[in-house]
């Protein structure tokens, strides 16, 4: 005996079921969302991304993407979110990021068989690299020889930058001092000018040298090239 037509449809409806009662809501399904980085956490190499998950009781796996994009271009490992219906705080480390560069990622879901779920994107700035930086190309020096070299510490915020400035001409060593200085702050080294360096400055009036400050744990030395002026 053939189904009536509307007996195929009374059929179908019933199949449905819930999913067309009004006021019962289709199973919700995994969920993901980037969270801001802890910028007291970011340095000029280092940050630490997190987020939170919801497997909503799917096998699910996740992922950062992350670069100097949206388009993003890095991903992190693929790891197991597990299968739970409860909130999944989640993060990772990336530790070999540039000084003074801007970065955006987004936590990314993946459930078992199904399409994956991003989390809003997010971003975060490096901060500069430990070290000096010079305040001005020129420096004075008092009549006993000394030069007034001011300078700023810079790099990830709490650090000290610890070192040792010196100035060259032609190669050679006229003085040098050594430093420490929390980042942030500025300060003016004296760096008393041995003989040559004293010789040479009264010779001309001025002195063009260069600057090499090497702080403690920073990958390279701050230089620049300074005019001594009695």
């Amino acid at each position: 005996m053939k189904m009536r037509t509307g007996t195929r449809v009374a059929a179908l409806l019933a199949t449905c079921g819930a999913l067309l009662v009004p006021g019962v809501a289709a199973a919700a399904g995994p969920t993901a969302e980037t969270l801001p980085v802890d910028t007291s956490l970011v340095s000029d190499s280092y940050a630490l991304l997190s987020g939170t998950l919801n497997p909503n009781g799917v096998n699910v796996l996740y992922r950062f993407d992350w670069g100097r994009t949206a388009s993003y271009g890095h991903t992190t490992a693929v790891t197991s979110g597990g299968n739970g219906k409860a909130d999944v705080p989640v993060d990772i480390s990336l530790d070999t990021l540039k000084p003074n560069t801007t970065y955006h990622y987004r936590l990314v879901v993946l459930p078992d068989g199904g399409t994956e779920v991003d989390g809003a994107d997010q971003q975060f700035t490096t901060t500069s690299a430990l070290g000096l930086a010079f305040a001005s190309s020129k420096a004075h020096v008092t009549k006993t020889g000394k030069a007034q070299v001011k300078v700023t510490a810079t790099g990830p915020p709490d650090e000290l930058a610890e070192g040792r400035l010196t100035l060259k001409s032609h190669q050679k060593v006229v003085g040098s001092v050594g430093y420490s200085l929390a980042v942030g702050k500025s300060k003016t080294l004296t760096v008393k000018l041995n003989r040559a360096g004293r010789d040479a400055l009264s010779s001309g009036g001025t002195l063009k040298v260069v600057a090499s400050a090497a702080t403690r744990g920073a990958a390279k030395a701050a230089t620049k090239t300074l005019k001594l002026e009695a």
